[in-house]
């Protein structure tokens, strides 16, 4: 299932153009576009946050979780340290 972007899916709530959103966040028209439509750079994802109060997690998951989320643990087969 394909998840929408979190920028998107904020200029779509707000009812916004990408020429509005572009001018409010001052990134041009085309960075907008881009950054809706593929991964944001992590960059532009902590001025997203900053700008438009979006959490971080939200614009990149893959770096920074969601709160509450724990990374993935290696699956070992059986115990090293048991006797």
């Amino acid at each position: 299932m394909f998840m929408k972007n979190a920028l998107k899916n904020y200029k779509e709530q707000q009812g916004l153009t990408f020429r509005k959103l572009a001018s409010i966040c001052g990134y041009s028209l085309n960075a907008v576009y881009r950054h809706c439509n593929v991964k944001i750079p992590a960059e532009a994802a902590v001025h997203y946050a900053t700008c438009l109060g979006i959490p971080r997690s939200e614009l990149r998951p893959d770096l920074w979780p969601p709160e509450g989320a724990f990374p993935a643990t290696p699956d070992f087969k059986g115990d090293r340290h048991a006797r």
